[in-house]
C-alpha cells in the first residue's frame, strides 16, 4: 500500500526530522511511504517550482496512493 505523508512544513523547523520518521513507521508496517519532501528533492528542477507547481505534482503523487498519514498539525499543511 502507498501511504503519502502530510504535515506542516511551513513555520517548523524540524519537519525533516518528522518526516523521515513517519516514512520510517510506515516501512515498518510493511508499507511504502510517498514522502513529497524526499520526492521533490530528488526531481530535476523542483528546487525552482512555484508553490502552485508543487501543489500540481503533489496530487499527482496523491492520486497514485492508497492512503494518507495525517501527521500532527496536518491542518497547517
Amino acid at each position: 500500500m502507498n501511504i503519502y505523508i502530510s504535515g506542516p512544513i511551513l513555520g517548523t523547523t524540524d519537519y525533516e526530522e518528522r518526516f523521515r520518521r513517519t516514512a520510517e513507521k510506515i516501512k515498518k508496517c510493511g508499507h511504502t511511504p510517498i514522502d513529497p519532501l524526499k520526492i521533490t528533492r530528488e526531481y530535476p528542477g523542483s528546487s525552482s517550482w512555484t508553490d502552485a507547481e508543487c501543489l500540481a505534482y503533489e496530487i499527482g503523487l496523491l492520486s497514485e496512493c492508497d492512503a494518507i498519514w495525517l501527521m500532527h498539525g496536518w491542518k497547517d499543511s
